[in-house]
């Protein structure tokens, strides 16, 4: 219920600071140095001092590398969401941008080399479905207006899935 209730705030508060003239790197940078803080209270309180944490990140620097992709990833996601809510309405954006649940779920399956069953393949395709029927008047005017008209609002949405696809199957 939090998260739900957090996620929704975060999609209204997100597509309402598209009136703000500031550069939605700002908010991100933000955002990012407070997840910093509390991933840092956390280890403090359950893993060790920091003085651990600098031995551990001296003795294998390659780890900050492999962590470092998946976070760009995530953090360019998160910067592309405000461009991406500058152009849509907050419930066209949730119900597109659960689509890359999909999405995810396919490049994992290839990555990951995990074949999903048929149930969950038609419970996936049932998802494109939904999205789909939810969104027809949006696919019509895009038809209408010829593909390459229609599909500037949705680009950003799409390098978002990139992102997002890149960055959560790097963190596995």
């Amino acid at each position: 219920t939090w998260y739900c209730s957090f996620s929704v705030g975060h999609t209204f508060f997100q597509h309402q600071a598209a009136d703000v003239h500031l550069n939605p790197v700002v908010p991100t940078i933000i955002i990012y140095l407070m997840k910093l803080v509390i991933a840092l209270m956390m280890y403090r309180s359950v893993d060790g001092t920091f003085a651990d944490l600098v031995k551990t990140l001296e003795s294998n620097p390659s780890i900050c590398v492999w962590y470092t992709i998946p976070a760009a990833c995530l953090a360019f996601y998160d910067v592309l969401s405000f461009t991406t809510l500058q152009r849509l309405s907050p419930a066209q954006y949730q119900i597109l941008l659960h689509l890359r649940t999909v999405f995810i779920a396919f490049f994992w399956q290839v990555v990951m080399s995990k074949r999903l069953t048929a149930f969950q393949w038609s419970l996936l395709l049932t998802c494109i479905y939904a999205a789909l029927v939810t969104e027809r008047s949006s696919l019509q005017v895009m038809m209408a207006d010829g593909l390459s008209a229609g599909m500037g609002p949705y680009l950003t949405l799409i390098v978002q899935y990139v992102f997002s696809v890149t960055g959560n199957l790097a963190s596995k």
